[in-house]
């Protein structure tokens, strides 16, 4: 007798492998066998990479005023204003830059607010009338001491944090290293010295430092910084005069478990006359982060009151229960750390709870993961908590009794995007951000804002119009066009006719509002209404094929497809009866694609369903190629292929910052609208490992597919 099982210890495996038995026998006591093994790949290779995201979120963006009353917080391109109690926005301000704001601090005693851009530099503000900020001047570049990239000079800076002492303004600058400005004068700045970080595998590329904690021991005064090579340095600034120079530092790997290298956020704190630096870190591979506590200050044995430098910081203790690690503030014996959709968690620091055999403490955490849902940035202020969560706004927390004080509301809320040429246009209906986003996309790792045309009511649809867009808020329909710049060239007022859907081909824009199809035309930088067609339901999302030149209407109860040849007099053409609301719609090679909660629904071109997949979470937004279907979710992107057929596969989920609200394919891009996380700009190729190395089974049980012969 032959045995021949195989053993996969996965699916995509097992689908691998077939055997064919093509032939045995068996002469003169020998047994061949014949025995051909066969690629089977059933499931098509994609990878999917994300480039950019817009704003970026930063862990140094909220400064606090107390004598003011007032709280400063970056998000984009905007300061907005709040007051400190009440947590009501007192105004906002617009610095105009091409990159989001990665960080700020405020000089309380001058009233002026420092705020680190990125590339696009540093902006100094004046803000003794909080409700007038003026920008009084701008650090773009040091000439006198560039850092490189691949060789080539960088003259321009690249702050990711700053902060202040004396006078004196220290930048963690990306792109060179640490920059020191005397700012005695804010509106002339003026550039003292710096340390120029020279990567460790590349010479001829700089910078790194990306966050940095100020602190005073005695008579000193020290500065710690992180760099994205995996770095800690110590630099003594107690004269910001001299030329800085490392003083201690460590290789923060060996700090850490299971390969996390990413540091975030550093913070210090003195603890029994001790000094300690804490640092957030995670794995980049997968949800893993940890908060590790490093001692650097130490007592004299020969003197208690005198205090020495630890050259290299000793690992004393860490917490392995994070999953995001984003940024860490600490009050008392506690740190709180914000851990991106997992909430606030707040850790013991003291107390150790276990201890590993090299001697470093292992701290728990409680965790409070229900009640702030997407925390990212966290600062504290006279024994409050400021959480920076994506879909509250900024949340205040009495850190004792762990509970929530106030909030604002959400900072942004991108609801539709779309695509023209070299731009996209995001449509956002936050209160504190409303109106259309124009970016530059030529470089899709570094989204640049070019234009923001703000809305009077929320503003909530865009769509490739023309040679450039249409968009829809509570109360108008717009035209925008590329002249000098991005402008409005024609309005629509809706009085009370809110949009439910917004659809637009050629120089026709239709819009939904209740059960009501409008039929708007764009001619000479004017809009008319043209036509007005009633349907037996609410309308809650419209496409245009134009291959078929059928108009589809999702509705209460189905689909209605109207003959769109001539847009002035359409007619109803078929229905789809699915008794669901269908919330959106995509039509591609004559298959009806349509979203109803957590359901697709798969039509061919008789209206036939040929398939229905469950996403097990809400669908918002359908787009689909040659060979993928891509559904925006609550949880992110999920990618299928063959949805059409009875054997559709989930490939993979495309994890984002928040809710997807619409998702635009272009060749190998999906751009995306985020619920209160911005705008996301990814890359797929499906054609990666499309032809893999031969599979060869193991005989080894203890691998991922072996095979066993017994006779």
């Amino acid at each position: 007798m032959i045995i021949i099982p195989f053993h996969c210890k996965n699916e995509q495996e097992t689908r691998k492998v077939q055997v064919l038995k093509q032939a045995y026998f068996f002469k003169q006591g020998f047994l061949i066998i014949f025995i051909t093994l066969i690629l089977s790949f059933s499931t098509q290779a994609l990878t999917i990479q994300k480039k950019s995201e817009w704003p970026s979120l930063n862990n140094d963006t909220t400064t606090i005023d107390n004598n003011e009353g007032i709280i400063f917080t970056g998000l984009g391109t905007r300061i907005h204003v709040f007051d400190k109690n009440t947590l009501l926005q007192k105004t906002q301000f617009d610095i105009n830059s091409k990159d989001s704001i990665l960080g700020v601090i405020a000089d309380k005693k001058n009233k002026i607010l420092y705020t680190a851009a990125g590339k696009s530099g540093i902006y100094i503000i004046d803000y003794s009338s909080s409700e007038n900020l003026k920008i009084i001047s701008e650090i773009s570049n040091v000439a006198e001491e560039p850092g490189f990239l691949q060789g080539e000079k960088r003259s321009y800076i690249n702050p990711y944090a700053l902060t202040l002492k004396d006078n004196f303004l220290y930048v963690a600058d990306n792109s060179y290293g640490l920059r020191i400005f005397d700012v005695t004068e804010p509106s002339k700045p003026e550039y003292k010295s710096g340390y120029r970080n020279d990567g460790k595998s590349e010479k001829l590329t700089t910078g790194g430092f990306f966050d940095l904690a100020l602190f005073s021991s005695g008579s000193k005064n020290y500065l710690c910084i992180l760099d994205l090579f995996y770095g800690l340095k110590i630099f003594d600034v107690t004269n910001p005069e001299k030329k800085p120079e490392p003083v201690a530092g460590k290789d923060l790997r060996g700090a850490f478990f299971n390969n996390i290298t990413l540091v975030q956020d550093i913070k210090v704190k003195e603890i029994n006359n001790r000094w300690y630096i804490f640092v957030t870190d995670k794995s980049q591979s997968k949800e893993q982060a940890v908060i590790a506590k490093l001692k650097f200050i130490n007592e004299e044995n020969t003197d208690p009151g005198k205090k020495f430098l630890l050259k290299t910081p000793q690992n004393t203790g860490r917490c392995d229960e994070l999953k995001k690690g984003y940024a860490i503030a600490l009050y008392n014996d506690y740190a709180y750390v914000a851990d991106g959709k997992y909430g606030i968690k707040k850790i013991d620091i003291i107390n150790k709870t276990g201890v590993t055999d090299s001697g470093v403490e292992i701290y728990a955490s409680k965790s409070y993961d229900n009640v702030y849902s997407k925390s990212y940035a966290i600062t504290l202020n006279d024994a409050t908590i400021y959480s920076s969560d994506l879909s509250r706004g900024l949340v205040s927390i009495n850190p004792d009794i762990f509970s929530e004080n106030n909030s604002t509301g959400e900072l942004i809320n991108f609801k539709s995007i779309d695509k023209n040429e070299g731009v996209i246009c995001s449509a956002s209906e936050s209160e504190f951000s409303k109106g259309f986003y124009f970016f530059n996309i030529e470089n899709s790792t570094e989204p640049k804002i070019l234009k923001k045309l703000p809305s009077s009511k929320k503003a909530i649809f865009v769509k490739n119009f023309l040679t450039g867009f249409t968009g829809a808020s509570e109360e108008k329909i717009y035209v925008f066009k590329k002249n000098s710049g991005w402008e409005t060239i024609a309005e629509f007022n809706l009085k009370s006719e809110k949009p439910g859907a917004f659809e637009a081909f050629e120089n026709y824009i239709i819009f939904s509002a209740d059960n009501v199809l409008k039929i708007l035309k764009y001619k000479e930088k004017n809009i008319e209404k043209i036509k007005t067609v009633n349907s037996a339901s609410k309308i809650f999302s419209i496409y245009y094929d134009p291959y078929t030149q059928n108009l589809y209407t999702g509705n209460e109860t189905g689909i209605i497809i109207y003959n769109f040849k001539n847009p002035e007099e359409p007619s109803i053409k078929d229905t789809i009866n699915t008794n669901s609301k269908i919330s959106n719609i995509f039509v591609s090679n004559e298959y009806i694609y349509s979203a109803s909660g957590n359901f697709i629904y798969i039509y061919d071109k008789s209206m036939s369903e040929i398939n229905v997949i469950d996403a097990e979470t809400e669908v918002s937004s359908i787009s689909v190629d040659e060979d993928f279907l891509f559904a925006g979710t609550s949880s992110g992107i999920q990618i299928y292929e063959n949805p059409y057929k009875n054997d559709y596969k989930l490939v993979t989920t495309h994890g984002t910052r928040n809710k997807v609200m619409q998702i635009k394919l272009e060749k190998s891009k999906i751009y995306s609208a985020n619920s209160n996380g911005g705008i996301s700009i990814s890359e797929y190729d499906k054609n990666a490992g499309s032809t893999p190395e031969p599979f060869k089974p193991s005989y080894d049980k203890g691998s991922g597919c072996f095979i066993q012969s017994l006779f």
